[in-house]
């Protein structure tokens, strides 16, 4: 009975080896152009760029009031009488200007302090553009938070800094009118330094009187230069044309007993589409979409109760992945999202990072489409 039993298991064991589908992906690369979420006007030939700072007056402000304030300090020293001045100085008490504490003056951002040369696609420079963009610089801002430390049973004083500086970006007509604008991403995140330890509160305060520039500076530079160069990354993002290479992963199903020679064929098919999409884009979508045609063919078969059928869960996934993919290709993007859905509905872990990224992907590709298709 027990070699009876040992000889069942090994039936149903080398079934199961020979029925099992072998499911996998191969990685082609698609070059495309890549179109912007908001197209230029038509016929715009030129562009020009301006440096607006809301925070200017404000600057403007606190320098004057400083300069206004040692000046009156000074000058409450030179209006003492000559001969209290000298009294003064034979006591060793010679009467200093009170103590003006001058602020942080953030930097007000022109053509001629920011090393990033602003483009926009490939049009020239003008004084008389037909379109501007307009780089807004929103204002340096920080707060500082006297933090200890100890060390060696001594403790230390020193200030956590917390700062960020928002910026934004608009694109302008000739007229003024505004075509887009948006945020730069992340410019509102906070930045957070720190200044040297101290082993007094009044040795800190003293440090910061003197030298809270050389703390501050070089904070708003780092923040300020980082969020200029996101600023032309999202310029070109938004309103650019360029060229891209993407990595793209194909579903392939392969078996023993099974015939998928269909998943054979569709690979080879969007790997010509591939080849092609850049030079011969409409070539390229032929042989996509005949892909796609086989891929939905296995679909009718779809069984997803039964393990063993030549369309089972885990190969419709494959197929459904494959499908929301390069439906996108062919900017057919509600056939696409439709087998997102369905992909979706599975609920099978290994695409669930996929399904994500598919998301994004298409919601992205749509929008790009849709833009340039309605301009």
């Amino acid at each position: 009975m027990k070699q009876f039993l040992l000889l069942c298991t090994s039936i149903l064991f080398f079934q199961s080896a020979n029925f099992a589908q072998k499911i996998g992906s191969e990685t082609i690369e698609i070059k495309f152009t890549q179109l912007p979420l908001v197209p230029v006007p038509n016929g715009t030939m030129t562009y020009d760029v301006e440096y607006r700072n809301a925070h200017e007056e404000e600057v403007n402000a606190a320098e004057n009031s400083y300069v206004e304030d040692k000046e009156a300090a000074q000058d409450e020293v030179d209006s003492e009488h000559q001969a209290v001045k000298i009294i003064n100085a034979i006591g060793g008490n010679s009467t200093k200007a009170r103590v003006v504490e001058k602020p942080y003056l953030p930097i007000v951002y022109t053509e001629s302090n920011v090393l990033q040369k602003f483009t926009l696609n490939e049009l020239s420079r003008s004084e008389s553009p037909d379109v501007k963009l307009q780089i807004n610089f929103n204002g340096f801002n920080y707060t500082k938070l006297q933090m200890t430390s100890t060390k060696s049973d001594v403790k230390y004083y020193y200030y956590s800094i917390k700062a960020k500086h928002e910026m934004s970006v608009s694109l302008t007509d000739n007229t003024g009118n505004i075509i887009h604008e948006f945020d730069v991403p992340k410019s509102n995140k906070i930045k957070t330094s720190s200044t040297k330890s101290f082993s007094s509160r009044s040795a800190l305060d003293a440090y910061w009187a003197n030298s809270k520039h050389n703390v501050l500076r070089p904070l708003e530079r780092k923040i300020t230069d980082y969020n200029i160069k996101v600023a032309q990354r999202e310029i070109t993002n938004q309103f650019g044309i360029s060229d891209q290479t993407k990595k793209v992963k194909v579903g392939v199903v392969s078996g023993k007993k099974l015939d998928y020679s269909e998943y054979t064929k569709a690979y080879e098919l969007v790997f010509e589409g591939a080849m092609l999409y850049y030079d011969d884009n409409e070539n390229a979508k032929v042989a996509i979409k005949k892909a796609l045609d086989l891929w939905e063919g296995a679909l009718k078969e779809s069984d997803l109760t039964n393990k063993k059928a030549r369309v089972n869960d885990k190969v419709t996934a494959a197929t459904r992945y494959n499908c929301a993919l390069f439906y996108c290709w062919v900017n057919d993007h509600n056939k696409a999202n439709y087998h997102l859905m369905k992909l979706k509905l599975l609920d099978m872990s290994k695409y669930k990072r996929q399904v994500k990224e598919l998301k994004v992907f298409i919601d992205d590709h749509k929008a790009r489409y849709e833009a340039n298709v309605e301009s």
